[in-house]
This record gives C-alpha cells, structure tokens and sequence, in this order.
C-alpha cells in the first residue's frame, strides 16, 4: 500500500464519510504533520448526528445485478474444505431442495474464515435464515422459534421451517424468536436465481447490518430529510456531478496502480463534495453521509466478499432524485480510496466512535487542511498527463457556483 506524502488526503476522506462541514477557514488552516496515529484526525468525525429509523433499500437498490456496485462478479464453485472449520463440518442435507441453502451456507461459512472485514465484526456470529423458494432454513440461531424443526442429519444444527417464514419479507435483518437475524431470499420466484457466491455475498451485507445496530446505533440517517432534499438545484446537481466524476477517474487510477493522479481525482471530489455541503442546510449532508455509513459500508463490505476492490460509478450520473440509491455507490467508493491511502481506517474509525459514545460533547478541533496545501492546482503536484483533464473539473477560486451563493433551506 502506498503511503501518500500528504496524510491530510486520508483525513479528508475519513471527513468525506463522517463529519459535517467544516467552516471554510478550517479547510485552510496548516495541514496536519504526517503521522500514523490517526487519534487526533479521527476526533474530528462527527457521526453522531445522524441517529434515525433506517428504511430498507428499494428493489432497484437492492437488485445487485442491475447496479453497477455488483457487476462482473463472477460465481465460484464448491467452497473449499478449510481443516479445523466449521466449513469442513458435514451438513448433510437431506432433501434435494436443501442444496441451495446449504450451498449459500458453505459460502458464507468460507468467506468468513478466509478474510476480516472490519474490525470486532464476526459474521459467524450472526444468525442466517435463508428461504430457497420451498423453505425457510435457520443457521446458527440459538432458540429456533415454535414452526422450526430440527434438520436430521445437519452439524452444525440447522432449523427448517416448512414454506416462507414471515419474517422473510427481503434482503434484510429480522427478529426470529426474539434474537436478530440476517434474512436472505435465494430465491423469490421473481427473478432468476444467482448463484452461492453473490448470495453469500449479500448475506454478509445484511450480517453487518446487524453488526451496525449492535454496536454502532448512529450510523444511519433521518429518512425524513430525504423528503424535503433539494433535488431540482441546478447548482448542486452540477457539483454532484463533478465529484462523481472525478471519484470515478480517482477510482480507475487507483486501480491501475496510479497513485498520483488516485490522489489528485480523489482531492477534486472532495473539493465539489465540501462545497456541495456547504451550499446545502446541514441536514441534507448529515442524511448522505448517513446513509452512506449504514448502506455505504454494507454494501462496502458486499463487495469485498464477492472479491471485488472498487465499485463503479455510471459515467452519466445518477438520477437527481436518486439521493439514497446513490449513496450504496459513493459509500465503497470512499471505503475502497481509503483502503488504498490509509489502510488501518476503520479501526480509527471504530476507535473514534467507541470515544464519542462515551461523551456528550462535539469535538472541540474540525481545522484540518486537506484542500489547500495538497491541491491538484498547485504547480508539479500532479502528472502532466493529468493535469489537462484535472484543469477542466477544477472549481474556479474567484467566482462562486450559483449553488454556493447561498445555503439551499429545506423546502
């Protein structure tokens, strides 16, 4: 992993997904010296302010093979035996239509050993239910409810309910038998099935969801705000549009090795992303980072499990009303930047948000410079073979965007 001269850039980020808008003078200030130690930085996260009822995603949201987040990724076939693991254990299913299920189980089984996903997250420790289109199968739960028998011939114990549970309503998590589940439909009899792989996948997207409730209560949005969002801002759309592009280039680049010109795309979205914030009335930036935190990282998490390292971004935009659809986009985006510019960032994220829940204050300090002394428009700090390309998406310094003239008001 590169680790990058400015450490301001990583700040920002890490600021991008948690905090409010800091005031303009605090993006100016002298940038922070170089350092691993992330405590300091990590103060200044404000996530604390985004505490609300979280609604499940749309059908569109959560259909992972029309969206871009979960496109190419490819099924793999019987998970491997791991010694000394409960995928080595036998299932033994005893009916043909268990298979599926059993299958999904496996691969969510091997994923898990195989990888850490975030730090004091153990998906294992999530119960499973799984309806593969005949019946509702429960793994891992420890008192399976009155209408689920025991499967005969399963190690470990597996539970059978005969049809659909009612608890299973979608991709989600649930209560069954008092103990919260992640929910998982193989198979709904709407659309074609996918296969192990993606399912499992999905199923360690709603575990980290019950992870998220336990532990981190605050990493959700007020959904209410998403009412009165401004939507129809000329102004906003068009910065909105200048930091998805230029996290799109931030991400190619990163992929292919390009640090530098990762580094510079990365700052210019952030740059449209603090000024976007800053026209808008703070709820309305406390509601993106919100969702993005809480299906953000989820679907973070989704990606990875289905081997993927970036996610991306349709090159025309999404949809102005698309506000929470988009942030299942945005929120890997910025996990996968910080993965390559400051690995370790989610324990300094974990840590933050163990200190804050332990106070009822706001960080004294938001004055990180992460903008102006690491800028792409300062001279040799960016490739020439960026620099055309990075020239047109800068924002001008001596004019402000209509957007910008004053704060949009909730409507």
């Amino acid at each position: 992993m590169p680790h990058l001269p400015h450490v301001g850039l990583a700040t920002a980020l890490l600021m991008a997904f948690t905090s409010f808008v800091a005031p303009a003078a605090a993006w100016d200030t002298e940038a922070p010296a170089a350092s691993q130690d992330l405590r300091e930085s990590a103060a200044a996260l404000d996530i604390g302010a985004t505490a609300a009822r979280d609604i499940r995603t749309t059908a569109a949201a959560r259909d992972i093979r029309a969206t871009a987040v979960t496109r190419g990724i490819r099924t793999t076939a019987v998970a491997r035996d791991i010694p000394g693991s409960a995928v080595a254990r036998n299932f033994a299913p005893p009916a043909a239509d268990t298979g599926r299920a059993f299958a999904i189980a496996r691969e969510v089984e091997r994923i898990a050993v195989e990888r850490t996903f975030w730090p004091g997250f153990d998906p294992l420790s999530v119960p499973l239910a799984i309806y593969s289109g005949g019946r509702t199968y429960l793994f891992r739960h420890p008192s399976p409810p009155e209408g689920f028998a025991p499967l005969p011939g399963a190690e470990p114990a597996v539970s059978v309910f005969e049809g659909r549970h009612p608890a299973m309503i979608a991709n989600t998590s649930m209560e069954i038998g008092g103990v919260v589940t992640a929910t998982l439909l193989a198979d709904d009899g709407a659309t074609e099935p996918l296969g192990p792989r993606e399912l499992a996948a999905v199923a360690l997207h709603e575990a980290f969801h019950v992870f998220q409730r336990q532990r981190h209560p605050r990493w959700r949005a007020n959904e209410a705000n998403l009412m009165t969002y401004p939507t129809d801002d000329a102004g906003l759309l068009a910065l909105r549009r200048r930091e998805s592009a230029a996290l799109r280039r931030a991400l190619a680049a990163s992929h292919g090795g390009d640090d530098a010109t990762a580094a510079c795309w990365t700052r210019l979205a952030l740059e449209a992303r603090r000024d976007r914030f800053a026209a808008m009335d703070s709820v309305f930036p406390a509601y993106e980072r919100g969702t993005e935190m809480n299906e953000g990282l989820a679907a973070y998490i989704e990606l990875r499990a289905a081997g993927r390292t970036t996610v991306e971004l349709p090159e025309a935009e999404f949809p102005p009303a698309a506000v929470r659809v988009r942030a299942y986009t945005i929120g890997p985006a910025l996990a996968f930047l910080l993965d390559r510019f400051r690995p370790g960032w989610q324990a300094a994220l974990e840590e933050d948000d163990a200190r804050r829940s332990t106070s009822c204050s706001a960080p004294r300090s938001m004055r990180y410079s992460v903008l102006r002394s690491t800028s792409c428009s300062a001279p040799g700090s960016i490739p020439d073979r960026a620099r055309p390309a990075a020239a047109a998406w800068m924002p001008s310094r001596r004019r402000r965007s209509s957007a910008s003239r004053g704060k949009t008001s909730r409507r």
